[in-house]
Order: C-alpha cells, then sequence, then structure tokens
C-alpha cells in the first residue's frame, strides 16, 4: 500500500506542468512533506507538500493547471488529480487558502480543509547551492 502512495506523489513531483500556478515560490508542507521537497525521499505516509504547481499528500496527488479566481485569501485552481485505488486523474476544483504566516491550506469540494502548512526551511546544499 505504501508503495502506491509513494508512486503517485514521485508521479506529481515529476511531471512537468505549467510553472507557477499559485503566487508563490517554495514549497509549505508539515515535517515530512517538506523532507521530501528537499530530498526526494519518501520517508513516511504522513505527507502533505503544497508548492506553486502541484499538492503531493500520502493518497492523493494534483498538478495544478489554471488559476480559475484569487483573492488575497483564497486561490481558486482548475486542477488533474489522482487518488489511490482510482485510475488516471480526474479534473478538480481545488481552493488554496492563505493564512498568513501560518502558511497555506487546501480544500477539495466536499472535503474539509487540510493545513494549514508552513514554508519549508530553505536550507543549504552540500554543493553550495541553496534548495528553498
Amino acid at each position: 500500500m505504501r508503495r502506491v502512495g509513494a508512486s503517485i506523489a514521485m508521479m506529481m513531483l515529476a511531471t512537468p506542468v505549467l510553472a507557477g500556478v499559485l503566487p508563490f515560490d517554495g514549497a509549505y508542507g508539515n515535517v515530512d512533506g517538506c523532507h521530501l521537497y528537499m530530498t526526494g525521499d519518501f520517508r513516511s505516509d504522513d505527507v502533505f507538500l503544497l508548492t506553486p504547481d502541484t499538492f503531493t499528500s500520502y493518497g492523493t496527488g494534483c498538478d495544478f493547471e489554471e488559476l480559475l479566481s484569487s483573492n488575497s485569501v483564497m486561490l481558486t485552481i482548475k486542477a488533474a488529480c489522482s487518488s489511490e485505488g482510482e485510475e488516471g486523474s480526474t479534473a478538480d476544483r481545488v481552493t488554496v487558502i492563505n493564512h498568513g504566516e501560518a502558511g497555506y491550506g487546501i480544500r477539495f469540494e466536499g472535503l474539509e480543509e487540510w493545513g494549514p502548512y508552513a514554508a519549508c526551511p530553505v536550507t543549504e546544499l552540500d554543493d553550495g547551492g541553496v534548495h528553498v
């Protein structure tokens, strides 16, 4: 079961999509989500990761296709989402909620909000580069 979740997460991270659908840089997530973002290592089932182009959790992954509407707090996005146990992806509308310094949350139609997730820390890489 864990392999399926890892496969979904890696597919979402590797899928090329339009850059910068959401108006922020970097990534937001929980500890394991930020670890996945910085290392590519899916170390647990407790992964929540939001980037300007994707959302990844253990059982759900979305590629953001288009920003449909926005205001200072809510962003509505057209997304192609996949869920564990289902074939293919579905066209969904998701809402990303700006919680200011607390980060961003995400809400799928008919479900409660997940998050908010804080900004992933900026770290220095072994090669001297910086990873956000």
